[in-house]
C-alpha cells in the first residue's frame, strides 16, 4: 500500500497511472496534515511525499512522522522539483530516504521506490537477527 501525498490532483493523478499497471493499492492525501492523518487510520508500506504544499508542507509532516516510534522506518520519497544538492539535502535532512524530481520519471520513481522498500527488509531482518 502506498501513500500519495499531493496538493495537485494531476500529479496523483499521473503517479495513479503510473502505478495502475502494478496493480497499488493507493491511499491519497492533499496535504502534509491529511498524510498525518492517514497514516493513523492506513496501514502503508512507502510514502509519496511531495515537498511544496499548503497547510503543510512534505518535510514538515516528513518530521513529524519520524517522531512516531511507528513511523521511524517507514520509507518516504520526497517528490519535488527542487533539485540541486542543497535541496535534496533539505529532504534526507527532513528524514526522507531518498528524493525523485518532478517531472516524474517512471522508472526512476519505480527503481528509488524499490531501493527504499528492500533497504527496509533488510533493516528489519538485520533487527531481527540480532535480537536472536
Amino acid at each position: 500500500r502506498i501513500l500519495v501525498v499531493d496538493d495537485h490532483p494531476v500529479n496523483r493523478r499521473v503517479i495513479r497511472l503510473f502505478l495502475e499497471p502494478f496493480e497499488c493499492d493507493l491511499v491519497e492525501a492533499e496535504d502534509g496534515q491529511q498524510a498525518l492523518e492517514a497514516l493513523d487510520r492506513e496501514a502503508v508500506d512507502i510514502v509519496l511525499m511531495d515537498v511544496n504544499m499548503p497547510v503543510m508542507d512534505g518535510l514538515e509532516a516528513t518530521r513529524r512522522l519520524r517522531m512516531d516510534a511507528r513511523f521511524q522506518r517507514l520509507p518516504v520519497v520526497a517528490l519535488t522539483a527542487d533539485v540541486m544538492v542543497a535541496q535534496v539535502r533539505t529532504c534526507l535532512d527532513a528524514g526522507c530516504d531518498a528524493h525523485v524530481a518532478k517531472p516524474i520519471d517512471l522508472r526512476n520513481l519505480l527503481s528509488v521506490m524499490d531501493l527504499c522498500l528492500a533497504r527496509g527488509v533488510a533493516r528489519e531482518a538485520a533487527m531481527g537477527l540480532s535480537a536472536l
